[in-house]
């Protein structure tokens, strides 16, 4: 275009450079949405798909990091899975554009744009089928199961709030026809530079597929080991074709372009799937056919699952290991043989990637092998709960089972249980007796045998404070007081402010760029009614008594802020010994700090030891604004 690119080139390289130091999650292999620029300047690790799809799609990560971060898609965006009457059977599904909670406006919609995006961004990691199921979830969802036949439009039926309000909006249009010309069908034209970019990303079972476009025809057919690309140019200059195929077999015998015999080179970083390219003079019309033989191409076979510590193994079938990356630093103690390896788990816990550069007859690229690292053993609370158990499971996340009579603790109450477990599985649900146990949340502890322990926390409010010993000493906190609840909006919070242009929370502390002037009037007269009524107490139904003032403008509330209105910390002088600690807890939150430590409570204790309650949206930590929705779709 007859300009200079030199200073562009800086800038996107400087770019790319602060994305790199400051947001890359190297030891999980995403990008963080973002980094705080005030405060704590944390990053904020739950990032939303347009984090995802605008990365990959300005080609900002390589291959591999590319691969890692539609893992983080896979494992931690939830999927809504599409099915109903007469909708074909298979694993199609959908998105939400993040996990955020609570619900608010254009951050955590289901959006037929954002996921058909997504759906372009797996294709263009590789990840063709998943890719296929995503988008062919987004058709059936709005164009099939929409109240509009035939629509691409904005929000679909599964988002929790607006459904399809808005399915006038034709957001979708443009996406859409990406992820299906640049996706499924790989088509990349480059005029600028007089080349055709073909990158077919179909499925793998499909055996022949065609498009007809105004400026391109391609047709593709799968006979046997025979593979046939038909490619009709109608562009206004002629271009020279680039074509990326999958191998379907290790041992390329021929290929040829319009019957005469043509070269082939591999693709050294393709991933997942081996790919070859083959290069032809811009023609009007290009048969390229590829013949292969022997056997497909292998794929990575190891445990799903592995314990913190514990021996990884993956076997590559007959393809040769040449090489391992391990980006994510997941590995240790790392051995390996002709056709796989053998290392120890020590990561980060959490899903995790390696990446194995193989060889097999004429190909050769890397497959990625992906494994969850665990603790060996978890105490799993059950999701219900009643008034005379404490309801758990144990997971056993090794490959040895437990079929063994095993001792818990529970509070002031030890157990003998007969406990059985698969290897990698979990036991049936344990219900210990409330005997001796309070409401909230209980250690439990539970003896394996062997030098194996497990402990964990398992919370339930059902229960009452029944326990014949328990004694009640209110902390009195009038001297730290530094405000009343129902002030928490009124306040005005001026600073500290990104002197940028920034969507920052609104000067009243609550509300979004759609709803700036946003109010909520926090009213607490019946809490302060409660508690003059039973002498400056408040009972909650499980029988525990918090002290807190009754009525008149006396301060109700301890308020620590990264706002310069108050403090970011308090300490609460304690004495004396306990077993539990109850906090009458109440503040704010965002979707835009969800998943992540909005504060912390850190006991410390008389030896120095400390124990620490992070307060995490929305696991621990809500809006005093609203209740969250649940519907275990979007939202879980």
């Amino acid at each position: 275009i007859r300009k200079d690119p030199a200073p562009y080139e800086r800038e996107a390289g400087l770019i790319k450079k602060a994305m790199q130091r400051n947001l890359w999650l190297a030891d999980r292999g995403w990008f963080a949405e973002w980094k705080d620029l005030l405060g704590l300047q944390q990053t904020h690790p739950n990032a939303a798909l347009w984090t995802l799809y605008h990365t990959i799609d300005s080609e900002v990560p390589d291959a591999r990091d590319a691969w890692q971060m539609t893992r983080f898609v896979d494992t931690q965006v939830p999927h809504i899975p599409v099915h109903g009457p007469n909708v074909p059977i298979g694993d199609y599904f959908t998105l939400p554009t993040t996990s955020w909670m609570p619900y608010t406006w254009s951050t955590n919609n289901v959006v037929m744009g954002e996921a058909a995006h997504t759906s372009l961004a797996y294709w263009q990691a590789g990840r063709d089928d998943k890719a296929f199921a995503l988008f062919k979830g987004c058709l059936l969802d709005s164009m099939y199961l929409g109240l509009c036949p035939g629509n691409a439009g904005m929000a679909t039926y599964f988002d929790m709030a607006r459904g399809e309000s808005q399915r006038d909006f034709a957001d979708a249009v443009g996406t859409t026809s990406r992820a299906l010309i640049e996706g499924l069908f790989g088509i990349h034209p480059d005029a600028l530079a007089g080349e055709l970019r073909i990158r077919p990303g179909f499925p793998a079972d499909w055996n022949n597929a065609s498009l007809r476009h105004p400026d391109v025809r391609l047709n593709f057919r799968r006979d046997g080991m025979t593979e046939t690309y038909t490619v009709e140019s109608s562009f206004s200059r002629p271009m020279a074709l680039r074509l990326q195929a999958v191998a379907f077999g290790d041992d390329i015998t021929d290929v040829t372009i319009n019957g005469a015999p043509a070269k082939w080179r591999m693709l050294d970083d393709s991933v997942g799937l081996p790919r070859i390219e083959i290069q032809a003079a811009a023609a009007p019309r290009l048969e390229i056919i590829i013949r292969t033989k022997g056997n497909k191409p292998a794929a990575a076979v190891t445990s799903i699952i592995a314990a913190h510590g514990s021996e990884v193994r993956a076997q590559f079938g007959t393809a040769q290991l040449r090489e391992v990356a391990d980006p994510q630093q997941a590995l240790r103690n790392l051995s390996t043989t002709a056709n796989g390896f053998r290392a120890v788990a020590a990561g980060t816990r959490g899903h995790r990637t390696v990446f194995a550069r193989v060889r097999q007859g004429d190909l050769t690229w890397w497959l990625p092998v992906a494994f969850d690292i665990r603790p060996a053993y978890e105490i799993l609370p059950a999701e219900q709960q009643d008034t005379d158990h404490l309801r758990l499971r144990l997971r056993n996340n090794t490959p040895i089972a437990i079929d063994r009579e095993v001792t818990v603790a529970a509070g002031t109450q030890t157990h003998k249980i007969r406990v059985r477990t698969p290897a990698l599985g979990e036991s049936s649900e344990i219900a210990l007796p409330a005997d001796g146990l309070l409401p909230g949340s209980s250690r439990v502890s539970m003896d394996l045998g062997d030098k194996q322990t497990v402990s964990g926390t398992v919370t339930n409010w059902n229960l009452t404070a029944k326990f014949p010993a328990a004694t009640w000493e209110p902390v009195d906190l009038t001297p730290l007081f530094n405000d009343r609840v129902t002030q928490i909006f009124r306040n005005k919070y001026l600073a500290p402010r990104s002197p940028y242009t920034s969507l920052a929370i609104p000067t009243q502390g609550i509300g979004s760029w759609a709803h700036w002037n946003a109010t909520y009037e926090v009213e607490d007269t019946g809490l302060r009614t409660v508690s003059d009524r039973s002498g400056g107490r408040l009972l909650l139904p499980q029988g525990v008594p918090l002290q807190t003032p009754g009525t008149g403008e006396a301060k109700n509330i301890v308020f620590t802020s990264q706002w310069e209105n108050f403090p970011a910390q308090v300490s609460v002088p304690i004495t004396g010994r306990a077993s539990h600690l109850y906090l009458l807890m109440a503040g704010s939150t965002n979707s835009m700090q969800s998943r992540f430590d909005n504060g912390e409570v850190i006991v410390t204790y008389a030896d120095g030891s400390t124990e620490r309650l992070a307060l995490e949206n929305p696991t621990a930590w809500w809006p005093i604004d609203q209740d969250y929705v649940i519907d275990d779709y979007a939202f879980r």
